[in-house]
C-alpha cells in the first residue's frame, strides 16, 4: 500500500486566520481545495494553539502547570543514518526507487536499508544528542510579562515518551514516523493573558499565551460532535503524565460555559471529583472485594476523574468550557439539531465504501473511480458461514477461492454492498448495517427526508437513508439463482490491490441461512418504501418472498459436504474440509424473515411455527452472537411490535430478555467515570470493535421503544460522548467528525487519494486493550541493536500505559487499531446518531459541498495519548 507523502508540519497558531502546519499543506500541493473550520464554530473567541520553530513541532496545554512539547527530528537522524553509513542509506533507496521505475527492481537495494538501520539506528540516536531530550537542563521557560518568569527557568522536571505517527514520511527512515513528546512540570503556574516562550536546546521553540478563554487545554473532554438541548451534558477533566502519574486538579472548583459569539458566561457549574486514578473492578466470578484486591487491578485510564455536568444548559448555539487555570475546550454546540452534521458525516461513510460504484467530485471531494474488476462475479465453493456456528478448524477462504473459482459461471454488473478498510470484499456481515438503517427509519420515519445524504439517489422522493439500505442489499439481490438461493459473500482469493484483473471475486455458495437473512432485509425494506416507490417496493418483495422459499426448504439444506480447498491461495497442494449445515443454524433468521414478511404482507401463515422456533433459537448476544452483529434485530420486533399477533405470554417473554440485557448496561453506565455501557471488569476482549461503545445502542434502543424509559436513551446518549470525544484521549473516534480525529488510518482510499484529511465518516476500532505502542514502534523506537547488546531509550516506567489510553498511530503496523469494517464499528455510530437526529434535519449546501479540512486543522495528528 502507497503511503501519503507527507511534508512534516510545522506549528500553528489558530485564529481567524491561521499559519499552515506545513511547509506547504499536501492538499494545497496535490491542487486540493480545503475547508477552514466553519466561522460559526469560531465566533468572535478564536481558539489558539502555540507558534512553533525548528524540530519544535507543538505544545500542548494541560494545565497552567503541566504542558506538553511535542519534538520531531526523524529528518535530521536520517541524515545522521546515512553519514554514519557513507552515503549508502539514501544511494540505496535512490537504487531502489530507480529499479522500480525501469521495471527491473533492485531487491538488493531494497533491503539494504533495513541493515542499515540495524547497523547504525542506535549509534545515530547517540550521536544526534537525543538523551539531552531527558534531561530538564536542556528546556527553558521565560516571559516577558510574567514576573515569576523574568529570569529565564527551567522545568520542575520532565519525562519523555515516544508516539507514533503513522507510516514512515521521512526519507531514510524505518516504516514508523513518531514524535518525542515532552511531559513538563512547570515551576510556577502559568498566568492569565500572559506570554511564555519554551525553548529546548539547539531544537527550537515554542510561544505561547496563556489565556483560560483562548488556550485549549488537552486535559478538558467533551463529546465534539454536540450536544442535545434537553438531554444531559457531560464533559470530563483529567490528564495522564505517565511516570508522574494524574495531575492534581483538586483545587480547581469552578467551570464556565462561555458563548463564542460575546465571550459571555451562559453557565457556571462546579467541578466535581468522580474517582481518583480508576482501576478495573474485579471480575464478577471473583467474590472477594478487598480494598487491596481492587488496587491489583489494572488502571484504566491514568487519571484522575473530574465531572463537567452542565445539563441545565438549555441555550441554544456554540459554546465552549472555559477554566480558569486549566484552559477552554474546543467549541460544541448545543441543541436540537445537535447531532445533524454526525449523522450526515458518518451515513455518508457508507457511500464512500460503496462497492463496484465510481466516487465522483459531483458528490464528494474524496474520489475514487469504479474498479472494472468489482462488477463481475463468478462461482467458487466458498462458504459464508452462519455467525453462530463453527466453520471447520482452520478454514481459510482464500484457500478455497484459489482452489474452486469456476469462470465459466458469471454475473455481469454486481454494484452494491460496500467495502472494509483496505479489503474489497463484500460480506453478509454488512446486514447489521442494513438492519440498522431499516430500524433507525422505522424508530422515527419523520427524521428522514429524502435529499438529506447529497447521494446520486437523493430526489427519488425516497428518504436517503432507505437508498442506502437498499444499496447494500443490491449485491446480495444480484446473487440470487433461480431457486431464489441467495449467496453471503463476494470475496477472491487474496488481497489485491484495487482494480487487479489477476484475481477474479467470486460469490459463496447459496444457502438457507444466507437467503432467510436476505429475505427480512428486502421485505422490511420494501414495506418501508412502498409509501414512496411502489414499483421499487414490489420488486424487493417478490425477491424477498423468493428467498424465503429457498431458505425454508430443507432439499436446500448443505448437509455435510467436503469443500475443496488448495494452499498458498490455491496455488499450492490440494486438501479439503468437511462441514455440515445444521437446521438449528437457520432458526433465527427465519424467525426474523417471518415476521418482516407477516409485517409487509399481513398473512398470518408467516407466524406459523414461530413460538416453537423461539424455544430452539439461539438468542441475541449469546456467544457467537454479540453486540457487534445484527442479532439484535433478529427477535425485536417480537418485543416491539409482537402484541395483538402473537401470544402475550411469548411477547412478554422477549420484552423481559431485551429489558434485562439493556438493564445489565444501563447498570455500568453510572460505574464508570467515563459514563459509558462498557463492563467496569473487562480489561479484556476489547479488540475488532468490542470497545465501540456505540455497539451497546442497539440493545438499549430497543429497550427504549419497548418501554419508553428515558434512561436507556441517557446511556445511548452517554455511549455517543465517549466515542466522539468525551474519553479519555480526548479522541473523535470517527474521521470527520470534531477536531480530534485519527489521521493516518488503514483506509485504501484516504492512503492513496493525496489527501492529508482522511474520508470523513470511517469509525476505526480505536482502544482494543492491546499493548501501548504496536510491536514494531517499541522493536524499532523504545530500544535499538547496538553490537551485540540493546540500548534503551525510554524509561521503563513508560512502558506502561493504562488501558484506555493504549492506542497508537499506524495504518499498516498497527491494523487491530487503526483499521475499520463496516459492521463493527461504522455501523453502530450511523444507527446512534440517527435516532439522535432531529426530526426533518437537513444539511445546508456547505456541508454538501464539504471539502478536505486543511492540513493546519487537523489536530489528530499530534494526538495526545
Amino acid at each position: 500500500m502507497r503511503k501519503k507523502n507527507v511534508l512534516f508540519m510545522t506549528a500553528v497558531i489558530v485564529t481567524l486566520s491561521l499559519c499552515s502546519l506545513y511547509a506547504k499543506d499536501i492538499s494545497t500541493k496535490n491542487n486540493i481545495e480545503t475547508d477552514d473550520i466553519p466561522q460559526e464554530l469560531i465566533g468572535k473567541f478564536p481558539f489558539a494553539t502555540p507558534t512553533c520553530t525548528g524540530e519544535v513541532k507543538d505544545l500542548k496545554v494541560l494545565s497552567s502547570s503541566w504542558i506538553v512539547v511535542v519534538i520531531y527530528d526523524l529528518p535530521n537522524l536520517a541524515d545522521k543514518i546515512n553519514e554514519l553509513s557513507n552515503g549508502q542509506l539514501y544511494k540505496a533507496i535512490d537504487d531502489w526507487e530507480k529499479s522500480k521505475k525501469e521495471g527491473k527492481p533492485n531487491w538488493t537495494a531494497f533491503k539494504l536499508p533495513g541493515k542499515i538501520h540495524e547497523q547504525f539506528l542506535a549509534q545515530a540516536r547517540e550521536e544526534s544528542n537525543e538523551r539531552e531530550l531527558d534531561n530538564k537542563d536542556n528546556f527553558t521557560i521565560s516571559s516577558n510579562d510574567d514576573k515569576n518568569y523574568k529570569d529565564t527557568l527551567t522545568p520542575a522536571y520532565i519525562t519523555r515518551v515516544f508516539i507514533s505517527l503513522g507510516a514512515t514520511r521521512i526519507k531514510g527512515m524505518h516504516e514508523v514516523d513518531y514524535a518525542h513528546y515532552i511531559y513538563m512540570k512547570l515551576p510556577y503556574e502559568m498566568q492569565n493573558g500572559k506570554n511564555y516562550k519554551i525553548k529546548v536546546a539547539n531544537r527550537g521553540e515554542a510561544e505561547i499565551k496563556f489565556d483560560d478563554k483562548s488556550t485549549i487545554s488537552w486535559a478538558i473532554k467533551i463529546n465534539q460532535a454536540g450536544y442535545l438541548k434537553d438531554f444531559a451534558k457531560f464533559a470530563y477533566l483529567g490528564a495522564f503524565t505517565y511516570e508522574f502519574g494524574p495531575v492534581d486538579f483538586s483545587k480547581i472548583n469552578n467551570f464556565s460555559i462561555v458563548d463564542v459569539e460575546d465571550g459571555k458566561d451562559v453557565f457556571k457549574g462546579e467541578i466535581k471529583l468522580i474517582e481518583k486514578n480508576p482501576r478495573f473492578s474485579e471480575k464478577p466470578s471473583n467474590n472477594k472485594n478487598s480494598e487491596n484486591q481492587k488496587n491489583e487491578r489494572p488502571s484504566m485510564y491514568g487519571e484522575d476523574v473530574y465531572l463537567i455536568d452542565f445539563s441545565d444548559l438549555k441555550k441554544e448555539g456554540v459554546f465552549f468550557i472555559s477554566i480558569p487555570g486549566v484552559g477552554r475546550s474546543w467549541p460544541f454546540k448545543i441543541g436540537k439539531n445537535a447531532y445533524g452534521e454526525a449523522f450526515y458525516t458518518a451515513t455518508r461513510g457508507l457511500f464512500h465504501q460503496r462497492a463496484a460504484f465510481a466516487l465522483e467530485r459531483q458528490f464528494t471531494a474524496w474520489t475514487r473511480p469504479k474498479s472494472k474488476m468489482h462488477d463481475t462475479i463468478y462461482e467458487s465453493e466458498n462458504i459464508s458461514f452462519p455467525i453462530q456456528s463453527e466453520p471447520p478448524k482452520g478454514y481459510s477462504h482464500f484457500d478455497v477461492i484459489g482452489a474452486t473459482t469456476d469462470l465459466s459461471k458469471e454475473t455481469k454488473n454486481v454494484v452494491g454492498g460496500w467495502y472494509d478498510a483496505a479489503d474489497w470484499d463484500r460480506n453478509e456481515h454488512h446486514y447489521v448495517c442494513v438492519f440498522d438503517l431499516l430500524n433507525a427509519y422505522e424508530f422515527d420515519p419523520e427524521k428522514f427526508t429524502d435529499d438529506q445524504l447529497n447521494i446520486p439517489e437523493s430526489g427519488n422522493k425516497i428518504p436517503d437513508i432507505l437508498d442506502e439500505a437498499s444499496f447494500g442489499i443490491d449485491c446480495w439481490l444480484k446473487s440470487m439463482d433461480s431457486k431464489g438461493g441467495i449467496s453471503g459473500y463476494i470475496e477472491t482469493s487474496t488481497h489485491p490491490d484495487y482494480d487487479d484483473p489477476n484475481y477474479p471475486y467470486t460469490f459463496s455458495r447459496r444457502t438457507r441461512w444466507n437467503s432467510l437473512c436476505y429475505a427480512a432485509a428486502a421485505a422490511q425494506l420494501a414495506y418501508n418504501i412502498r409509501n414512496f416507490d411502489e414499483k421499487k417496493s414490489e420488486k424487493y418483495a417478490e425477491s424477498a418472498k423468493k428467498a424465503y422459499e429457498f431458505g425454508i426448504n430443507p432439499e436446500n439444506s448443505l448437509g455435510k459436504i467436503i469443500i475443496h480447498a488448495k494452499k498458498n491461495r490455491g496455488k499450492g497442494e490440494a486438501y479439503t474440509f468437511e462441514w455440515e449445515e445444521k437446521d438449528e443454524y437457520n432458526i433465527p433468521y427465519l424467525i426474523h424473515a417471518k415476521m418482516q414478511l407477516f409485517k409487509l404482507t399481513g398473512d398470518k401463515n408467516y407466524l406459523n411455527g414461530i413460538p416453537d422456533l423461539l424455544k430452539k433459537t439461539k438468542r441475541p448476544f449469546d456467544y457467537r452472537f454479540s453486540h457487534k452483529d445484527f442479532s439484535a434485530w433478529t427477535l425485536s420486533d417480537i418485543a416491539i411490535k409482537g402484541n395483538g399477533i402473537l401470544p402475550d405470554e411469548i411477547v412478554q417473554e422477549w420484552r423481559n430478555f431485551y429489558l434485562n440485557i439493556a438493564e445489565n448496561l444501563y447498570k455500568n453506565l453510572n460505574q464508570n467515570p467515563y459514563k459509558n455501557t462498557w463492563p467496569r471488569y473487562q480489561n479484556y476482549w476489547a479488540g475488532w470493535g468490542a470497545s465501540c461503545m456505540t455497539n451497546f445502542n442497539r440493545a438499549l434502543a430497543i429497550a427504549y421503544k419497548i418501554s419508553g424509559d428515558k434512561k436507556y436513551l441517557d446511556a445511548i446518549i452517554a455511549n455517543a460522548d465517549f466515542m466522539l470525544g468525551a474519553n479519555p484521549l480526548g479522541m473523535s473516534w470517527t474521521t470527520g467528525i470534531g477536531f480530534v480525529y485519527p489521521i493516518d488510518i488503514q483506509h485504501a482510499n484516504s492512503e492513496n487519494d493525496e489527501i492529508m484529511d482522511p474520508v470523513p465518516g470511517i469509525t476505526i476500532y480505536g482502544i482494543t486493550g492491546a499493548p501501548p505502542m504496536h510491536y514494531k514502534g517499541r522493536e524499532l523506537i523504545w530500544e535499538n541493536k547496538k553490537g551485540e547488546n540493546k540500548v534503551s531509550f525510554i524509561k521503563e516506567v513508560n512502558k506502561n500505559v493504562p488501558f484506555f489510553r493504549a492506542w497508537s498511530c499506524h495504518p499498516a503496523l498497527n491494523t487491530g487499531q487503526c483499521e475499520f469494517t463496516i459492521h463493527e464499528t461504522m455501523s453502530s455510530t450511523i444507527f446512534t446518531t440517527a435516532i439522535l437526529l432531529e426530526k426533518n434535519w437537513k444539511p445546508d449546501e456547505k456541508l454538501k459541498n464539504r471539502k478536505p479540512r486543511s492540513d493546519k486543522y487537523l489536530f489528530g495528528y499530534f494526538y495526545l495519548p
